[in-house]
């Protein structure tokens, strides 16, 4: 068991050695005030029907709301574990040149077209790739320094795996339409990224 604010439990012995005190106190008072009232040879026969056990259960009773008061606001915590765990950062980055000399038409319909679609293909790629990563257990052959730690991160097993085949196979389905009607390649690729993040996202990587 915890506490969320163990200081009210040094709090909780003050206010119960308090609250005795006070009813040690209020006790003697009563027993000064009977005195003055009448004489100590009728105390006995006025006091017959004061019963000390239920005073003192009272007096038990008080402290013990007390001290139930002071731990209640120390916040006790039952079942309740914190596991701090280090996790490394994950960024893809795809760096497009956007100059005027991407309009040169060599390539059709002209470079910058021709660029989204090539990071189309590879975004394809790199699914497939981590599908096949999660399905085998295994990274296949690096084609850039560092890619197989990188796809056995994103794909530690099975059930990753088979998370970016399905999407790999709907994303495919999806860029094909896009460009069978000749969609902005751009809106393409702002949908992958969102469907790739929201995948990871899922997965216990």
């Amino acid at each position: 068991m915890t506490f969320a604010a163990p200081i009210w439990l040094a709090f909780a012995a003050v206010l119960v050695l308090l609250s005795v005190s006070l009813l040690a106190l209020g006790w003697r008072k009563r027993n000064t005030l009977l005195a003055q009232f009448a004489a100590a040879r009728l105390l006995d026969t006025l006091t017959e029907k004061a019963s000390l056990q239920r005073r003192l259960l009272k007096a038990g009773l008080i402290v013990a709301s007390v001290g139930a008061l002071a731990l209640a606001l120390a916040r006790p915590q039952y079942g309740v574990d914190l596991l701090e765990r280090k996790a490394r950062g994950l960024d893809i980055v795809f760096v497009l040149d956007s100059s005027r000399s991407m309009l040169a038409t060599d390539l059709r319909p002209n470079r910058l077209e021709r660029a989204k679609l090539a990071m189309l293909d590879l975004i394809d790629r790199l699914l497939s790739r981590l599908a096949r990563t999660g399905a085998t257990g295994r990274a296949p052959v690096e084609i850039l320094p560092g890619e197989a730690d990188l796809l056995t991160r994103l794909a530690p097993d099975m059930r990753a795996g088979r998370a970016w085949a399905d999407l790999s196979a709907d994303l495919t389905s999806r860029a094909r339409r896009g460009k069978s009607v000749n969609l902005d390649p751009a809106a393409l690729l702002l949908d992958m990224c969102l469907r790739i993040g929201a995948t990871a996202e899922r997965l216990p990587l």
